[in-house]
């Protein structure tokens, strides 16, 4: 008996973003991170690979009250 072949290719998630820079354009980011130089950090990463809609808040507060008033994509 023959058994089909498969390919499984193993993509990063980075390696996807890298080969699709709009795969984050249209997405909407909340980072929630109380240290001012990660939530910098987070944004420029972020930037680097499309997102465009990203808020940064510094609290597990700030970001109940963001999403009380929006919906975010990825937290």
């Amino acid at each position: 008996m023959l058994w089909p072949e498969y390919t499984l290719t193993v993509r990063t998630f980075g390696e996807l973003l890298m080969s699709n820079k709009d795969y984050l354009s249209n997405i909407s980011i909340l980072v929630v991170d109380d240290n001012a130089f990660i939530q910098k950090m987070m944004r420029n990463i972020l930037a680097e690979y499309g997102a465009r809609s990203i808020r940064v808040v510094s609290s597990g507060d700030a970001a109940l009250k963001y999403l009380d008033a929006y919906l975010s994509d990825i937290i």
